[in-house]
């Protein structure tokens, strides 16, 4: 594998979602399709049809493990968990009530925010930290075959240069975001 073909050094990742009806999980690419990593529901069946999917595992395309993305149980508000594999905190993202819109407060392990500028209920905007905004992210048409199945697909760009930490700290807070966008119209259609 190529630096550029690496999730940790690519500056452009698109995130395709490969299942919607039992679960919600997701490829990551790079702009020519290459294969890059993966986002894959970690919980058991039982677990999955009593709460729907709450436990998340991002590797690399070797299956490395290098994020991990948890639904925190809390009543009326969603909570996401992004940490390292070890369990170590990496950001919180946490719905606040709003009646007509998705409101998200995002904090990054070092108790600072990280700021979502833009529609990003639309999918279209930018994510910042410590004043910086070091990546975007935008809806991409996946193919009509996909929108038909439910299946979504958005890019998130990275500014070069990026630390991997702080790339995997974007990466994670948009598929937080987008798993809390889709539990929200889960419960809106139930």
């Amino acid at each position: 594998m190529t630096p550029s073909d690496n999730i940790l050094t690519n500056d452009t990742i698109v995130v395709q979602q490969t299942s919607a009806v039992v679960a919600n999980d997701f490829d990551l690419l790079d702009p020519q399709g290459t294969l890059l990593g993966r986002v894959i529901g970690q919980d058991s069946m039982g677990a999955f049809l009593f709460a729907g999917p709450r436990d998340f595992s991002v590797s690399s395309a070797e299956g490395t493990p290098l994020l991990r993305l948890v639904d925190v149980p809390d009543f009326g508000c969603d909570t996401f968990e992004v940490t390292w594999p070890d369990g170590r905190r990496l950001a919180t993202l946490q719905k606040r009530f709003s009646l007509f819109s998705t409101a998200i407060d995002a904090v990054a392990y070092d108790g600072s925010p990280i700021e979502l500028r833009g529609a990003f209920a639309d999918v279209d905007y930018q994510i910042a930290a410590g004043g910086e905004v070091i990546g975007t992210v935008s809806r991409a048409w996946a193919g009509l075959g996909a929108a038909l199945l439910g299946h979504s697909r958005y890019v998130v760009v990275l500014h070069p240069g990026t630390p991997a930490q702080t790339r995997l700290l974007a990466l994670g807070t948009a598929i937080a975001l987008d798993l809390i966008r889709r539990k929200r119209r889960r419960s809106n259609a139930g």
